[in-house]
């Protein structure tokens, strides 16, 4: 036996692979934290693509109904 402590390929392989598999681990949540804030971007933006459709179909309904009251009142004066 040599002088010096030897360590145990199978120990050190075993290392490697845990070291390996905590760096998967880590990519892989790093990944989905990622796609969360992905995914939040997007429903904000659609809340927001939402809200301008109901403000605008709102601002239509309300210029409808002021040519309407505009229409009547016009044929009520003539």
């Amino acid at each position: 036996m040599l002088g010096g402590q030897q360590s145990d390929p199978l120990v050190d392989l075993k290392a490697k692979e845990l070291q390996i598999k905590e760096q998967e681990a880590m990519n892989q949540a790093r990944t989905d934290a990622e796609q969360l804030e992905l995914n939040k971007q997007k429903l904000q933006a659609n809340t927001l693509i939402q809200k301008d459709r109901i403000n605008t179909t709102e601002d239509i309904a309300n210029m409808r109904a002021q040519n309407a009251r505009f229409i009547a009142s016009q044929r009520n004066q003539g």
